[in-house]
């Protein structure tokens, strides 16, 4: 055979972002179903007071009749997803004792002889199908809430709304609305939420002047568009807001020196905003700062987080240009800690005091030093990342008993590997490192992934107790002997290469066996190719390399509709082998 193995043919979707072409707005993006590692891109619930009366049961202006008929005709409101309190326009009293669908009424002046006027126009998710906001809208001049969120909303979003200075809260978020944000000319917002859409161009001065000068905004979610400009400024310490969402746009330039006192949650990810952070920065309640996925340099400055290290609970700085050592830190609310792949060097500070840490992720960085020389414990540590790093010494998990994750990959880390793993551990990765000694027998009722791979590590590869265990990463290390398959009933994934193998025991029935591949090439297995017969109910079995062993005698038949790459090269096998390529 070929000394090369066959590469199987892959279908792969590439999606392309071309520059100077207008991007198209894809119905639906679901704001419910991310499962990136970022915070939450939209406004929590908030209590708004709008002004009801329910002695109003009267008919409202012609103007605000005739806007309700534009929105059902502009959304196809025969079509409307409703089961109960249908619109009849034959009828023309909306704010009947049971108003129509979607409307709560009041009266402008506040009185039960005043006319009746609508206060709210307020949709659930998906009871729209399809259409526009028509620019009449506008003329609903005493609306306090606009929420149309979900509701398959296209084209823009009329700048009539700018007549709606009553206007508390305006939520037309995870629709596909394009074009730019008009003025909300209106200093009773509490909420702007226009998160998941095609909306572009800078948010406007004017915008910007009102929001930072209100002292009801509470909420400002942006995320998820195509918005461009520099980040609005907020500097006003009167100000209530609490949530600033400015996630996955265009921004640019240099992050404000934001001076909001009440505000709890900042998010500027995945933008294109550089320079460096201004560590006068004034926010004392913030919980959750998310820059990750820009271009912000320089160095972390101790002072840049004392206003908040009282109350933050997530800072993310993740895939940025930081450079400089990391400082000394100390705050009992942090739980997470995201700098990885950035520029930051050196050892880390003997003195973190961080006892309520859950997630560190330094990995890919410029880090040395030895860990376990630190006096430093993390007793509620759950995820380590630390890979792609340069640091030194033994095995270190920071003491946690609680930790499920841990990537300590491609350092310089030796010695031997820890004799027992916490029993809560689900992934452990040392792989590329210089660990060496046999590998332990671990006891683990959760471990699903193991990587040991690029090491020294020797001797027999033992019998483990891990039922669950599902990745197992052998690959170029020392282990001789037998490698014993036949207690991991869940492995989907195999690869010992570049070992010293002499031998292999799969399981008694492999019927049923969800490995897909078995990588055992470049060992010294020197085994009759009848044991192969016991891989013939690996049913699921995509990749199978046993290249550049001992094997001799007849190779069995090992054909079945998922298997893609058959690697046999370099063996001792004879006789015929059957065709196996359709």
């Amino acid at each position: 055979m070929s000394s090369l193995c066959a590469i199987p043919l892959v279908s792969i979707l590439i999606l392309c972002l071309i520059s100077n072409v207008t991007p198209i707005c894809l119905c639906k993006y679901d704001a419910f179903t991310n499962t990136d590692f970022d915070s939450v891109s939209y406004c929590s619930a908030y209590n708004t007071t709008i002004t009801l009366n329910s002695n109003c049961t009267g008919s409202i202006s012609s103007s605000e009749f005739s806007a309700l008929k534009d929105f059902y005709n502009a959304t196809n409101g025969d079509f409307w997803n409703i089961t109960y309190r249908k619109w009849d326009f034959d009828d023309k009293t909306p704010c009947n004792t049971i108003p129509w669908y979607g409307i709560k009424c009041g009266t402008a002046a506040l009185s039960s002889s005043a006319a009746c006027t609508i206060v709210s126009l307020s949709f659930a998710r998906d009871v729209i199908s399809g259409g526009t906001i028509p620019t009449s809208v506008g003329s609903l001049n005493n609306l306090e809430l606009l929420k149309l969120k979900s509701n398959n909303l296209f084209g823009s979003i009329p700048s009539s709304l700018s007549n709606l200075t009553r206007l508390k809260v305006i939520n037309l978020g995870n629709n596909c609305l394009n074009g730019s944000i008009p003025i909300f000319d209106s200093h009773n917002l509490e909420e702007v939420s226009l998160e998941y859409n095609c909306l572009s161009g800078p948010v406007g001065k004017l915008n910007e002047e009102l929001w930072n000068t209100s002292d009801s905004l509470q909420c400002l979610s942006l995320s998820s568009n195509y918005i461009s400009g520099a980040i609005p400024l907020f500097n006003n310490t009167n100000s209530n807001i609490q949530e600033i969402h400015l996630s996955r746009n265009l921004f640019a330039g240099s992050i404000p020196t934001f001076k909001l006192p009440k505000l709890q949650h900042l998010d500027i990810s995945h933008n294109y905003v550089s320079g460096v952070i201004d560590s006068s920065m004034y926010l004392p309640s913030l919980n959750i700062l998310n820059a990750g996925f820009n271009h912000i340099s320089g160095a972390i400055l101790p002072e840049m987080f004392q206003s908040f290290q009282n109350t933050i609970m997530a800072i993310n700085f993740i895939d940025n240009a930081l450079n400089g050592t990391i400082p000394e830190l100390k705050s009992n609310s942090l739980q997470v800690l995201s700098l990885a792949f950035n520029r930051l060097s050196g050892p880390l500070p003997n003195n973190l005091e961080l006892p309520n840490l859950e997630i560190l992720s330094l990995g890919y960085n410029y880090l040395d030093g030895r860990l376990d020389l630190l006096n430093i414990t993390f007793s509620k540590l759950q995820i380590l990342e630390l890979t792609s790093n340069l640091f030194e010494g033994g095995y270190y998990d920071f003491n946690s008993t609680n930790i499920t994750y841990i990537a300590i990959g491609n350092n310089r880390f030796n010695g031997f590997l820890p004799d027992k793993i916490p029993n809560e551990l689900k992934f452990l990765d040392v792989g590329v490192n210089y660990f060496d000694g046999p590998v332990p027998s671990y006891n683990s009722t959760n471990l699903v992934y193991l990587n040991i791979s690029n090491n020294n590590l020797s001797d027999s590869f033992p019998i483990m107790t891990t039922p669950l265990l599902r990745y197992l990463v052998l690959y170029n290390n020392n282990i001789e002997g037998k490698l014993i398959l036949r207690d991991y009933k869940n492995l989907e994934y195999v690869d010992a290469g570049f070992n010293m193998i002499t031998g292999i025991s799969v399981p008694y029935s492999t019927e049923g066996s969800n490995l897909t591949l078995l990588h055992l090439n470049d060992n010294l297995i020197h085994e009759s190719g009848y044991i192969l017969t016991a891989l013939q109910n690996l049913t699921n079995l995509q990749i199978f390399d046993i290249s550049n062993n001992a094997f001799y005698g007849p190779l069995p038949d090992l054909y079945h509709d998922s298997l893609n790459s058959l690697c046999i090269y370099s063996n001792q096998f004879t006789g015929m082998i059957r065709q196996i390529l359709t």
